[in-house]
């Protein structure tokens, strides 16, 4: 059962219950009660109106009431003795329900074979549900429009649906609780926000371990998803954070979180989350102009073979799209141990994020190790429809790092780029990296600039010893290069931290040359790592204005020469999703990919309109487009998100010539949004072919593309009549 049909018969069996109440006028007899001091003994169902202590005496069983226990006064304790609340699994039927009753709690019972084992609904605030099982009911305990609730040392066992179920209801807390074996989720928290939930535990359920759905700031501590269909599933959730969490041997994935046409932008965090291939932090980054969002995150079970030179530490995590036309970016930080590094042996400060996707593994930009904390981060940005791996890999660690003479480490013999004329080759954009050691060891690079070409150097050195020397070419055209053949342009020293370490603009046609030094360690010290890279710089980035230097907003490099190539994919990217430029890139599914036939100039449309009134066609002034009652004459029918829509024929209510009505309903919502996406869907997928006219009556925001920036446009009412 789904979790919405739950919802749907949840619901319905509190109208039941409500309407039985309002016809009959009674839910059970009142039973034969005796008072015992402050505490009234009751051993079977019965209706409380009074405030104080009740205390079960015995256990009701097979009870065939609708509601064995009804609370109706505010201020009640319920004290079940250890005895248990049974039903005959009757449709609609509660064991023991609050309903516009404050401040009631109920304690050490068991309540099994109902609709809803315990119910708190209609306004019943602070109420208190501890030392309690719920157990083969539809619904173990149910909230619905009754806030600030805590279910404390409690279990939700064997129920059909849900076991801990939240609707419409805020500020609740969920401490020292077991869902398990559960037909739905463990905990679902539906339009409920800012919850607490702490020390935790939901195992083998049918659906996900938690739900969380139009819900904001809730925090999640401590807590354990295993062997459910799903850890955590995110829809329309923002400002949410899991910390301290072990999800895994789970189904489906760890960790889903899905929203469209921008809702809930806040963005979600992990920490520490224990996903069975690794121990991972994360944030995730919504990119609220695209129309959809869906990120995936779960644990890998088999991982792809390194790559020739770099090794991994044992841990990976799978991230992948788990929305149409989404593609989810993240900061994502990995956790590795000491030993994962020894057993590796690689070198620890080499270690970088990598992605392994269509076969093959690469670098994530600005990816950067903290080796105080043991984290290995970097940020994804745009993954695509098909799972991709991440893991932290490194450079084997040089076997003659402890020569044990303070001389030469064992590198320059095996690096074979010790002067210029054996200087390693470098390509524009690549990164590369090596160690140096003691003494007069130098490594070489090369280049090939062309004169007035910007070049900026970026780069990292763990130990913060070594320093970056660039040189000119040389004056002639030696046979072989020496040192001394060449000019020093600009140094500077490699830090901890990836900075530009220099700039320059090449004078002339012809090789530069790099060379990295590193002339503090006199032996005593380590062999440093270092890694830099060679970029060239765009022309707004050679006036050094930091204002300008890294605009790549309009997305229209073609040559890779828009600054820092280890940031070009994702400058692209961004340009792509918010410019809807097409640069032939194959980005997968990205937004500005997705485009329907540009519509044609304004001017050329309003060419063809009827000028029989010897006007110029234009009928706004500022918008050339005019409206036609018979530019759309029949309904549409597009398929989204696997949902078949049929509406239409669009209207234009402001007869400016901007058809935002896409249902023709009369009214500009939320739906013609749904529809003007399906509508783009439909032309992407090739199942409706639109007229130049027609695209450009549906291109909201007047860029002259048809892109599903129109239907997010249309959200906001840029055109609404």
């Amino acid at each position: 059962m789904t979790r919405q049909m739950n919802r749907l018969l949840t619901l319905l069996t509190a109208f039941l219950v409500v309407a039985s109440v309002l016809g009959t006028g009674a839910i059970a007899g009142i039973a034969s009660a005796q008072q015992s001091g402050e505490t009234t003994e009751i051993d079977s169902c019965t209706t409380i109106t009074e405030s104080g202590s009740y205390l079960l005496t015995e256990d009701i069983e097979n009870s065939e009431v609708e509601t064995c226990i009804s609370i109706e006064t505010s201020d009640v304790t319920l004290d079940g003795n250890g005895h248990t609340v049974d039903g005959t699994d009757t449709e609609g039927t509660v064991g023991i329900r609050a309903e516009f009753a404050d401040g009631v709690t109920v304690r050490d019972v068991t309540v099994a074979d109902w609709t809803t084992g315990i119910e708190y609904q209609s306004d019943a605030d602070d109420g208190t549900v501890t030392d309690v099982t719920v157990t083969s009911n539809l619904v173990g305990i149910g909230v619905h429009d009754a806030s600030n609730l805590t279910v404390t040392d409690s279990e939700a066992l064997d129920n059909e649906g849900v076991g801990v179920d939240f609707f419409v209801s805020a500020e609740n807390t969920v401490t020292d609780t077991v869902a398990s074996d559960n037909g739905g989720p463990g905990f679902s928290f539906a339009d409920s926000s800012s919850n607490t939930v702490r020390n935790v535990t939901a195992t083998d359920n049918d659906d996900a371990g938690f739900v969380f759905e139009e819900s904001v700031g809730s925090t999640v501590t401590d807590v354990v998803a295993t062997g459910n269909q799903q850890g955590f599933d995110f829809s329309f959730v923002g400002n949410t954070t899991i910390e301290n969490a072990r999800v895994r041997n789970n189904t489906g994935v760890a960790f889903e979180s899905d929203s469209v046409l921008g809702q809930s932008p806040e963005t979600n965090t992990a920490r520490n989350v224990e996903t069975g291939s690794a121990t991972i932090s994360f944030t995730e980054i919504k990119d609220t102009s695209s129309l959809t969002h869906g990120l995936a995150i779960d644990a890998v079970e088999s991982a792809p073979d390194d790559p020739e030179d770099r090794s991994n530490v044992g841990q990976y995590v799978s991230v992948t799209e788990s929305a149409p036309n989404a593609t989810p970016s993240v900061e994502l930080d990995v956790q590795y141990d000491d030993s994962d590094v020894e057993t590796a042996g690689v070198a620890e400060e080499s270690l970088r994020l990598y992605v392994y996707a269509d076969s093959e593994w690469t670098e994530v930009p600005d990816s950067s190790v903290d080796t105080e904390a043991n984290v290995v981060s970097g940020n994804l940005t745009g993954v695509n429809d098909e799972s991709v791996v991440v893991a932290p890999l490194g450079r084997p660690a040089n076997e003659g790092d402890d020569t044990g003479d303070g001389g030469d480490d064992g590198n320059e013999a095996s690096d074979g780029n010790n002067s210029p004329a054996d200087a390693t080759a470098l390509a524009l954009g690549e990164t590369v990296g090596d160690s140096v050691g003691p003494d007069d060891e130098v490594d070489w690079y090369a280049v090939d600039l062309d004169a007035g070409q910007g070049v900026r150097v970026t780069g990292t050195d763990e130990a913060s010893d070594t320093t970056l020397t660039a040189y000119g070419p040389p004056a002639d055209d030696p046979e072989t290069v020496e040192r001394s053949d060449l000019d020093g342009i600009d140094s500077g020293d490699l830090t901890i931290i990836e900075e530009t370490l220099l700039e320059f603009t090449a004078e002339e046609n012809g090789t530069y040359y790099f060379a990295v030094t590193d002339d503090e360690n006199d032996g005593d010290e380590p062999i440093d790592a270092y890694e830099f890279t060679v970029t060239t710089v765009n022309d707004s980035e050679e006036s050094n204005d930091p204002e300008e230097g890294d605009d790549s907003e309009n997305g229209d490099s073609s040559d890779g020469s828009d600054g820092d190539q280890r940031d070009a994919d994702k400058r692209d990217d961004e340009a792509d999703g918010q410019n809807g430029s097409d640069d032939g890139a194959g980005d997968d599914g990205k937004q500005g990919t997705d485009e329907a036939p540009k519509p044609d100039d304004r001017d050329d449309a309003d060419e063809e309109g009827d000028e029989s009134d010897g006007s110029d066609g234009n009928a706004t002034g500022d918008d050339d487009r005019v409206g036609d009652a018979a530019l759309f004459d029949e309904s549409i029918t597009a398929e989204f998100a696997g949902i078949t829509l049929a509406f239409g024929p669009p209207a234009d209510p402001g007869g400016d010539g901007v058809y935002e009505d896409l249902t023709g309903d009369s009214e500009v919502n939320l739906f013609d949004s749904f529809a003007h996406a399906a509508v783009l869907t439909a032309v992407n997928d090739g199942a409706i072919d639109l007229s130049d006219e027609q695209a450009s009556a549906l291109d909201m925001d007047d860029d002259g593309t048809l892109t599903y920036g129109d239907a997010l446009a249309l959200v906001g009412g840029t055109n609404a009549s």
